[in-house]
């Protein structure tokens, strides 16, 4: 199977789809917040699938074709593990809290995090997604958005 997938676009528009998915999340933690929960797990699953699909599928991929962007790929894994523990901590904060007043704070420093981290790969593997060569379905290397 050959691909003809334009995967800088498919990046970008998986790292849209979860700035308009985390949207809806945010807008949810207003008072009251008892609503967060809700969109909290939809958005949750669909990010930790999307950091897994990269590491897993990605940039494998991107490693072997661009040996020369291994030390760029090191750093995103590392601050993919770090938004992981970071994810699963807000959730751990989410599910467990009875009244989660300060929901809109902490999902405040998440997207802060998260967004810095999208633009910044974005920028830093436009190029090499322009060129790769990866048989695989958009989903398998983005995760189910």
């Amino acid at each position: 199977m050959t691909s003809s997938i334009d995967w800088r676009a498919e990046h970008r528009g998986a790292h849209e789809r979860l700035r308009d998915a985390f949207a809806i999340v945010r807008a949810s933690a207003e008072p009251p917040a008892a609503a967060v929960r809700a969109s909290w797990q939809g958005f949750f699953v669909a990010a930790i699938a999307h950091l897994n699909a990269e590491g897993g599928t990605l940039y494998p991929a991107l490693r072997a074709q661009r040996p020369e962007i291994a030390a760029v790929l090191d750093a995103l894994e590392l601050d993919h593990r770090m938004l992981t523990e970071r994810l699963a901590s807000l959730d751990q904060y989410l599910v467990n809290t009875a009244d989660p007043v300060d929901a809109a704070a902490h999902l405040d420093e998440m997207r802060a995090h998260l967004f810095f981290h999208f633009l910044q790969e974005e920028a830093r593997l436009g190029e090499a997604l322009d060129v790769l060569a990866l048989d695989a379905r958009p989903e398998d290397a983005l995760g189910p958005l």
